[in-house]
């Protein structure tokens, strides 16, 4: 996940704060009560959606946060691009060159885990749902949320600039 997070960060040159940003939405939808939401819909995270999930809480931090936060069409290149080095990876180790090869071929979206600009405008839509429309961010809640990351790891980001 860790690794997931930080190619999103350093390949869409996101200013630090989404990432904390980003966290502040999570912790929106994850800590809210069921009956917040509609019942029609309830979310559950999963190890087949948190990489939806957590794409879906950077992108919207970043056009909340960056004056020059990426547009979708962007979003969905680096997201394709990840996906495609997992892939290569997954097959490199498997030992098979032929397999690698394959591989380097253009990416289409069905190659790529579906991912199209349709799919993350409909990802954005739904997390946008998920934290009910509030893309607010106090003060005071970005501090809560930096302060707690600070004492617990002594650094928020070590991320490279």
């Amino acid at each position: 996940m860790q690794n997931y997070i930080h190619y999103i960060f350093t390949q869409s040159q996101m200013e630090k704060e989404c990432l904390l940003i980003a966290l502040l939405y999570i912790e929106r939808v994850l800590l809210s009560a069921p009956s917040s939401f509609s019942s029609a819909f309830t979310f559950y995270l999963t190890s087949l959606n948190w990489r939806s999930f957590i794409s879906s809480a950077l992108l919207v931090a970043s056009k909340m946060w960056d004056d020059f936060s990426m547009v979708n069409s962007d979003f969905v290149s680096i997201l394709r691009t990840y996906h495609s080095q997992v892939e290569i990876q997954k097959q490199s180790q498997r030992g098979s060159a032929a397999s690698v090869a394959t591989t380097l071929r253009p990416f289409s979206a069905a190659r790529s885990h579906h991912i199209d600009i349709p799919r993350v405008n409909n990802l954005e839509a739904k997390f946008l749902a998920l934290i009910g429309f509030n893309v607010c961010v106090t003060g005071e809640d970005y501090a809560r949320v930096y302060f707690r990351l600070t004492v617990r790891y002594g650094t928020v980001c070590k991320c490279k600039e």
